[in-house]
């Protein structure tokens, strides 16, 4: 993916809420949902978005591992916009995280060369009808003292599923919820609609008339 210069459904899973606070976490997953309606500062918006998915390593505040009833890593997300302005949250997060000079690159930042990369993200607790809610309000660098000392194996496997470049298997694979976001999508209708096109133009001839 290059990026240029909540209805539930009974089969998704239960997850518990990360912490508040600052948790080491490897970025194992983005998901292109394309476009999507939102509001900001009282104002509707329509914006491409990406999701980040970040599985936790290590204890919270109680010494508990950072880990669901299976064992596995909790998993907190965050959506941006697939933008790199100077104001875009994404440009900051990844400049804090990684240091990245976007002035160096002309042609664009590929989101694959991030996956499997590991920071600090800051998580912090909203409400949100009635219901409290987390959310991640920045991703900086790992400390070198906590680098040095070697970083822990990522347990989920690397993903990325982006809409330009559509992958049937990738999607069906995808939990309900964002399978239904990713289709509300222009882009996604967009796909359909000519695959859908192009059927039809190929139905118009008998299997014995197909033009060459």
């Amino acid at each position: 993916m290059l990026i240029s210069t909540t209805k539930q459904f009974s089969n998704e899973k239960k997850f518990k809420n990360a912490p508040a606070g600052s948790h080491l976490a490897r970025l194992y997953k983005v998901v292109d949902v394309g476009s999507q309606h939102g509001e900001w500062q009282g104002k509707a918006t329509f914006n491409r978005k990406i999701v980040f998915y970040f599985e936790l390593h290590g204890d919270d505040a109680t010494g508990q591992p950072l880990v669901n009833d299976d064992g596995k890593p909790l998993i907190i997300t965050k959506y941006y916009n697939v933008s790199l302005g100077e104001k875009a949250t994404l440009r900051k997060h990844l400049q804090s995280w990684l240091n990245l000079d976007f002035n160096s690159m002309p042609e664009g930042f590929k989101v694959e060369s991030i996956l499997g990369k590991f920071g600090m993200i800051n998580v912090i607790n909203y409400t949100k009808d009635g219901e409290t809610k987390t959310a991640i309000d920045g991703v900086t660098a790992v400390p070198a003292i906590v680098a040095k000392h070697g970083l822990p194996e990522g347990v989920n496997d690397l993903f990325i599923f982006d809409l330009n470049k559509f992958d049937s298997a990738k999607f069906d694979s995808l939990s309900d919820n964002v399978k239904k976001t990713i289709m509300d999508s222009p882009e996604y209708r967009a796909i359909f609609k000519q695959s859908d096109t192009k059927l039809a133009a190929s139905n118009e001839f008998g299997d014995d008339d197909i033009p060459f």
